[in-house]
């Protein structure tokens, strides 16, 4: 981490760096990256409640950096409907 952190000439470049990488921005790659996920992960030696965490947490991710675009009441219980799937 500190060979990456050193290759930013200003704290502002780095900022900017981490805010591209890790921000709450809706980058299409990032949103696609956080979608395959849960079709990757493995239990492996991780006890349940460690693996549903984990899941949860992909989850919870995807749900902050693709908010529910609609307006109408009804088009929210059916596009919540349709994510739950």
């Amino acid at each position: 981490m500190i060979n990456n952190v050193s290759q930013f000439p200003t704290t502002k470049v780095l900022w900017e760096g981490l805010a591209t990488t890790y921000g709450s921005g809706t980058d299409p790659m990032q949103i696609y990256d956080l979608h395959r996920k849960p079709n990757t992960q493995k239990q492996g030696k991780d006890i349940l409640e460690h693996f549903w965490n984990k899941l949860q947490a992909i989850w919870m991710a995807i749900d902050r950096k693709q908010p529910n675009p609609m307006k109408c009441s009804d088009d929210i219980a059916t596009f919540k409907k349709i994510k739950q799937e």
